[in-house]
């Protein structure tokens, strides 16, 4: 009965998904919609797509299983110190990743570094995501298994299945626009269950009572068990620290997606911080409640003392529901695990894609061409990540093997974006020394030649071994030109090179005098690879014709132009000279009046003039950034004309 009851959920959801995936298959226009939404997100949707992660198989299976083993503080600690770094992240990198201009975290590599420290970064964050990926699917496999009696692998098929069909169909369009129907379910379902597990036992009281142990429920597992502080073993606080507050949050390409993909670096900021507060007290602590409650109420199924995994803890206790309440609890976790699930192989393949396949084989391809290739990259990537569905010692360990691999790029990130002197040397060296050391350790533990975990966690290893590396080369070698200690931000206060600048170049200084002023709105606009037009930038820094605003951080991709660089550049018409004056050029100005009739009419226009896709993202940003523009819209962004801008319209009609 249970089992027919969740068939007719799961296929009622399957079928909600596909047709989600069909339906936002027409805004995959190109490829930069395919991965990044056309950088369109609004608030609302990215505050669900990372809620929707953190609802996950992962988070089902490991946050109960920790209140089991560890007590109410290891599982707090856990899922408490991912939130944590999910609000730092927001905080710390939403300004420069969102400005730099890259779509994904190792095209920034190549951007910061140079090619091969991309190449390099890009098989790590691939391998990452595939076991974060395998990691949710396996999770929900486990819960399934154990309620409705379905073999894992039957489970595990299906997930992958309904997951690459509507994938598929339009890339992170359909992850966002499914993550938001998902949460929906998921902001239901956990407080719900939470509560009619509380309402079944009695609360508090019963954990007080029937506790196995002496200790307390708070501070121990039912065997006794209490977390450790500083072990560099796992699980740890410490352990914790590293993977997941930092290596899985800061190292991984699918929270950079989560960036670059939002309207706007204020957004992004609000998105993650809002999401943080808000996954700890309606996902992560009924979680908690609840493996404290299987524990509890049944002190000899779990091991080591019983037979039952404690990662299975979930869809143990749907057996207590009614079967029609426990069919939509297990369902929602099924949510959960393909919406993390989905986001990571949109990770996974925007880094294959972009950052091996189009940057090393295909790098004239058009946009059109890209979009067929992301396809059959993303199909390639989920059919190899089933594999991985099946690494030994099941979720927990799977998840922490994930997670290592991010450890070094996550280094990198932090080092590159606010630490000037940091090499390109240091940063290749230091990726392959931490990737180096945790293939050959996982080998071996593998192998049954050597554990090191009995030791450390294979990611501490590997983040030692990074940290190390990279500040002995950093102090030897030679930095980018703005590392040296004698350089000077201002081109009137320091030495400047004799460059001759390119056609590419002069054209880069006109659209900045026009207002482009941030490295995003270059590469956007010219439809280049970050590393290109960092390239382009750092040549007019030299030569005097640019000045940063800051040497890290956000302000190091924002520019404005100098005095030698405006010398270059044809002289203004009085009509242009007028309206710069305003922040606005002629064409600028032809846009608002077109987009003050309506949103269509304004992209009407700007495509009648050839300009598409993220040029429109362009203009519109610094149209915004005046305060001209705005943008509203649940899914897809539209933009609308702000009383400022008709002001200015109105101001200007005999120009037009």
């Amino acid at each position: 009965m249970n089992a027919t009851i969740f068939i007719i959920y799961a296929i009622a959801f399957f079928g909600i998904l596909i047709a989600i995936g069909i339906a936002t298959k027409k805004w995959a226009a190109e490829a930069t919609d395919f991965l990044v939404s056309g950088r369109e997100i609004g608030l609302s949707v990215s505050i669900s797509g990372i809620l929707a992660i953190s609802f996950a198989g992962t988070s089902l299976a490991l946050i109960p299983s920790f209140a089991i083993s560890h007590g109410f503080f290891g599982a707090l600690m856990w899922s408490g110190i991912m939130s944590v770094g999910f609000a730092a992240y927001g905080l710390i990198y939403s300004g420069p990743v969102r400005r730099c201009g890259a779509l994904t975290l190792p095209e920034w590599m190549e951007a910061r570094y140079d090619r091969k420290t991309r190449t390099i970064t890009s098989l790590g964050t691939i391998l990452g995501l595939c076991g974060i990926m395998a990691n949710n699917i396996a999770s929900f496999a486990a819960s399934l298994s154990v309620y409705a009696g379905i073999p894992t692998w039957v489970s595990i098929a299906i997930c992958f299945i309904v997951m690459i069909i509507f994938t598929y169909a339009s890339g992170m369009w359909a992850v966002n626009a499914t993550n938001f129907f998902q949460m929906i379910i998921g902001l239901v379902a956990l407080p719900l269950f939470a509560i009619l597990v509380f309402s079944k036992f009695g609360g508090i009281n019963f954990l007080n009572t029937n506790w196995p142990v002496a200790s307390s429920w708070i501070t121990a597992g039912f065997t006794g068990n209490k977390l450790p502080i500083l072990s560099f073993k796992y699980p740890s606080i410490l352990t914790f620290l590293f993977l997941n507050g930092v290596f899985l949050i800061w190292g991984s390409n699918y929270y950079w997606l989560r960036i670059v993909s939002v309207r706007t670096e204020r957004l992004s900021r609000q998105s993650f911080v809002i999401s943080a507060i808000i996954k700890t007290f309606v996902i992560y602590l009924p979680l908690i409640f609840i493996g404290l409650f299987a524990a509890a109420s049944n002190t000899t199924a779990f091991a080591p003392v019983g037979d039952l995994a404690p990662v299975a803890a979930y869809g143990f206790m749907l057996m207590y529901l009614a079967a029609a309440v426990a069919s939509f609890m297990l369902v929602a976790s099924m949510a959960a695990s393909l919406s993390t699930a989905s986001t990571a192989l949109m990770g996974a393949t925007s880094s294959a894609s972009r950052d091996l396949y189009q940057r090393n084989f295909k790098p004239n391809a058009t946009a059109e061409e890209m979009l067929v290739s992301n396809r059959i990259i993303m199909v390639v990537i989920a059919c190899i990540t089933w594999l991985l569905c099946y690494f030994p010692g099941g979720p927990t360990y799977l998840f922490a093997f994930a997670n290592s691999w991010m450890g070094p790029p996550s280094i990198l990130l932090f080092l590159g974006f606010f630490w000037k002197r940091f090499s390109a040397t240091a940063a290749f060296w230091s990726v392959v020394s931490g990737m180096v050391i945790m293939s050959v350790s996982t080998v071996l533990d593998l192998l049954g030649i050597f554990n090191l975990g009995e030791y450390m966690h294979v990611g501490v290893a590997g983040l030692f071994s990074t940290l190390a590396i990279a500040l002995i080369l950093s102090l030897t070698t030679k930095p980018k030109y703005y590392g040296e200690s004698d350089w000077n931000i201002d081109p009137e206060l320091g030495e400047r090179e004799d460059i001759k600048l390119k056609e590419i170049e002069l054209t880069v200084l006109r659209i900045i005098r026009e207002g482009l002023t941030d490295m995003v709105e270059v590469s956007d606009y010219l439809g280049l690879d970050a590393s290109e037009s960092t390239g382009i930038m750092e040549r007019l820094d030299r030569g005097g014709y640019i000045k940063r605003k800051a040497l890290s951080g956000a302000d190091f991709y924002s520019f404005e132009i100098t005095k030698k660089g405006l010398s270059v550049l044809p002289k203004l018409t009085e009509t242009e000279a007028k309206l710069a004056e305003y922040n606005l050029t002629p064409l600028y100005l032809e846009y608002l009046n077109e987009l003050k009739k309506s949103h269509s009419n304004g992209l009407q226009f700007l495509r009648s003039k050839e300009i598409n896709g993220l040029r429109i993202v362009a203009i519109n940003s610094v149209l915004v950034r005046a305060e001209y523009v705005d943008q509203k819209g649940l899914f897809r962004g539209e933009y609308y004309v702000t009383e400022k801008g008709e002001s200015a319209i109105e101001k200007f009609k005999d120009y037009l």
